[in-house]
C-alpha cells in the first residue's frame, strides 16, 4: 500500500462537472488524477513566477502574456 492519504473536500457541482471534463478529455483513470495533475501544474507555474519568469500563450501567430488570477501576482 502507498503513502497516500485520504482527503475529502466539498467542491461545487460546476467545479465537478469541470473535473469530470478535464478526466475525459486527459483520459485520466480517475478524478483525483486529475486535480494531482491541476496542483503539478499550479507548483511549476508559481515556481517559474517566483524567480521572476512571464507566462505566455502563443496561437495563429499571436504570443500574448497570460495572467492567471491568484497566481500571476506572485513574485511581483
Amino acid at each position: 500500500m502507498s503513502n497516500a492519504n485520504l482527503v475529502q473536500f466539498r467542491m461545487k457541482d460546476e467545479t465537478v462537472e469541470q473535473t469530470q471534463r478535464l478526466q475525459d478529455k486527459l483520459k485520466a483513470p480517475s478524478k483525483s488524477d486529475v486535480i494531482r495533475r491541476a496542483i503539478g501544474l499550479s507548483d511549476l507555474l508559481v515556481n517559474a513566477l517566483e524567480t521572476g519568469d512571464k507566462l505566455f500563450i502563443e496561437g495563429h501567430g499571436v504570443r500574448r502574456e497570460i495572467l492567471i488570477p491568484g497566481i500571476s501576482n506572485i513574485g511581483k
